[in-house]
């Protein structure tokens, strides 16, 4: 073996007729004008979409019969409901007990008030 094969070749000189500019990130007119608007453009389209959403459950809503879902509100069990708010409590100190976890395994200290605030806005998935 040569030394000459473990030199690995050097890239070719670049010349200043070879060095470009880049391209513009987009290339359309119609896209760079509308970005300078991009704020008020996905405002209008999220009002857009919402006043949708309403339409839509004002449709589903108006077909409820209130005389049917009351009844069937009252038929349901008390130990059902009951069940249900005995879960969510469960499930929202199981939460606060991952939080304290959590913070322990980091070395940092919350207040627990605080604590207990963050743990019940990440369980009503807001």
């Amino acid at each position: 073996m040569s030394t000459n094969d473990s030199v690995s070749p050097s890239p070719p000189a670049l010349s200043s007729d070879a060095i470009t500019t880049a391209p513009p990130a987009l290339p359309w007119r119609f896209l760079e004008r509308i970005t300078a608007y991009k704020e008020p453009l996905e405002l209008g389209l999220t009002l857009v979409l919402f006043g949708i959403a309403l339409l839509v459950c004002w449709h589903l809503v108006s077909e409820i019969d209130l005389p049917s879902l009351h009844s069937a509100l009252l038929g349901i069990p008390a130990y059902s409901i009951a069940g249900a708010l005995a879960a969510t409590v469960l499930g929202f100190i199981i939460l606060l007990g991952y939080e304290w976890s959590a913070q322990r395994f980091a070395g940092v200290k919350i207040p627990t008030r605080i604590l207990m605030l963050g743990g019940f806005y990440s369980l009503c998935d807001w």
